[in-house]
């Protein structure tokens, strides 16, 4: 026996394009005007598109079949590597794959890392046919590093065997443009994450505190601020902070963007570009130092936590189930039994505006990714098509077979007919009775593995009523109001630029994030040493940075208007 769990399904309208001195504090507002733009760049050609190639059958291994199943006559074996997830069983005993294998005849032999492995591994000039994950974020600029060099081999004439991803390519040429590098070839697979949790600025709050406190969610600032005393006044928290981040990491990528967008026009709170594309370093920008201000305050009057930046995940869960914590970036340990009412009383707090900016908008979700699905260039040219072929099923959004239970979908929730289906508009998840799993944990653990490239269509909502709680949230108050973010990470770099990056950004960026704790802890005055502050980051190679940044961006909207984006 299984027992269902309804999900209500999503019907989200993603209209995405894709120092503690009162002396320090000041009342008067500053006009919000973006950092000093760099000179003109000079800009180079967007790369031409290569045209897809005829299927080209001198390289095939015995027994390929270039179109139908199995893919092979015989079994034949892809070793891959990446990181596994923490849940996961070993991965020859998938179901996934074992149905995978016995349609295709593809068996995967993994090699399962941890952590940062795959550096050590990439840097040896080691890996296996195949990558399936670890490069995210601002890592996957090796796919262009390696790739120059010769280690991950171009996509492009092995796209005659993957119709799947052609077909997507053609519907939404963004796609193609994020992993196209400027010698116009392709050295990873992308990824589309659409999903209730496609959110990348987070700050959750106890509705049923607000309900004790007589007030309302906030939608201002002043009206932020004001919840937050009065939490403080009537003890809400124990004596703690009412507002905390789950841990650094959150206060940087959750907290930081949330509440810097509701002091100006911009949503990123380092790289920018305005309406008229110019590109802006925003820490230096009035509209930082009005955040700045603004969190130095809560800091001083014990509003925020002050243990900030040394925050752990054991900590902020254990004061969540507390009741020490009124907003929080996460609040993802927390249960019914948890809320004097036996009940979820938990949601996201919708973009707050303020005197200096009366539009809410936030930082959208990374919809569009790269992460991984990288082939050896060494590997036997023979095994290129079928791992094009075998590897182009993640992207195929109707059954494989026609009755195989495989499309893009199963690949977030297992085998469809079985783990999940779609009755009428409602989706049903599947678990085995007596698996205290959610969902996802189970999926993972029993279904599938973790990658990081396909296409994923995940618009429902449900699990624990934690988690639909948060989803509900984020569904209503959070990405309605997305506005796309720099894609200061997926535009594409010449070698030179690179030098570039290399030289200054890292020192640009640590500066400016330790001058920021420096700010709000009061150590330094946001009113007397701004200006020193500005001057040091522009001496710092700032003007070359954004120059570089100014010429990639350019590039990155010429190919996109050229697709018709």
């Amino acid at each position: 026996m299984k027992r269902k769990i309804l999900i209500i399904a999503a019907l989200v309208a993603m209209a995405l394009l894709m120092a503690s001195l009162a002396g320090c504090r000041s009342d008067a507002p500053a006009p919000v005007t973006p950092a000093t733009p760099a000179p003109a760049p000079v800009l180079t050609p967007a790369p031409e598109v290569t045209p897809i190639p005829e299927v080209r059958p001198d390289y095939w291994l015995p027994g390929f079949n270039p179109t139908g199943f199995p893919i092979m006559d015989e079994l034949t074996t892809i070793s891959v590597m990446g990181n596994m997830t923490l849940f996961q069983q070993n991965f020859e005993d998938l179901e996934m794959m074992q149905m995978l294998e016995e349609i295709t005849n593809i068996r995967l032999d993994p090699l399962r890392l941890e952590g940062e492995q795959i550096d050590i591994f990439l840097a040896a000039g080691e890996i296996t046919d195949f990558i399936f994950n670890g490069l995210w974020g601002s890592d996957i600029r090796r796919f262009q590093q390696y790739g120059a060099a010769g280690m991950f081999a171009d996509w492009t004439p092995l796209l005659g065997y993957m119709p799947h991803l052609v077909e997507i390519f053609e519907e939404t040429p963004f796609m193609r443009t994020l992993v196209t590098e400027l010698n116009g070839h392709i050295y990873a697979l992308p990824m589309k994450n659409l999903a209730s949790t496609s959110v990348e600025t987070r700050l959750k709050v106890r509705t049923d505190y607000l309900e004790m406190l007589g007030l309302d969610m906030p939608n201002t600032i002043d009206e932020f601020e004001h919840v937050l005393r009065m939490a403080m006044e009537y003890d809400l928290t124990s004596g703690h902070a009412p507002l905390i981040a789950f841990d650094f990491g959150a206060f940087n990528s959750r907290m930081e963007p949330f509440f810097f967008a509701a002091f100006g026009p911009a949503v990123d709170p380092g790289w920018w570009a305005d309406a008229d594309g110019v590109v802006h370093f925003n820490r230096i920008s009035e509209q930082y130092r009005e955040f700045l201000r603004f969190f130095h305050r809560l800091h001083s009057d014990g509003l925020f936590e002050p243990e900030y930046l040394t925050m752990d995940r054991q900590t902020a869960n254990a004061r969540d189930r507390a009741g020490f914590s009124m907003f929080n970036t996460e609040f993802t340990t927390i249960v019914p039994e948890d809320f004097p009412g036996g009940e979820m009383a938990l949601t996201q707090v919708p973009p707050l505006t303020s005197q200096w900016n009366d539009v809410r908008h936030t930082r959208a979700g990374n919809i569009y990714r790269i992460g991984g699905g990288a082939i050896n260039a060494g590997a036997d040219p023979g095994l290129m098509p079928v791992m094009a072929r075998f590897f182009d099923l993640w992207f195929s959004r109707e059954d494989i077979t026609g009755d195989s239970g495989i499309e893009a979908g199963s690949f977030i929730y297992g085998l469809r007919g079985r783990d999940w289906d779609v009755i009428g508009d409602e989706l049903f998840l599947n678990i085995p009775e007596g698996v205290n799993l959610s969902h996802g944990n189970y999926v993972n653990s029993f279904v599938k593995f973790n990658h990081a490239f396909g296409y994923w269509n995940d618009l429902a909502m449900g699990g624990t009523p934690n988690a639909l709680a948060r989803q509900m949230g984020y569904v209503a108050n959070n990405i309605p109001y997305q506005v796309p973010f720099f894609p200061i990470v997926e535009m594409k770099y010449t070698a030179a630029e690179m030098d570039t990056i290399n030289l200054f950004g890292v020192d640009v960026d640590l500066f400016a994030r330790e001058q920021r704790a420096r700010f709000i802890a009061g150590i330094d005055c946001i009113e007397d040493d701004w200006d020193a502050y500005v001057s040091t980051i522009q001496g710092m190679g700032l003007a070359q940075l954004q120059a570089v940044y100014q010429a990639a961006y350019d590039r990155w909207r010429a190919v996109l208007e050229a697709a018709g984006r």
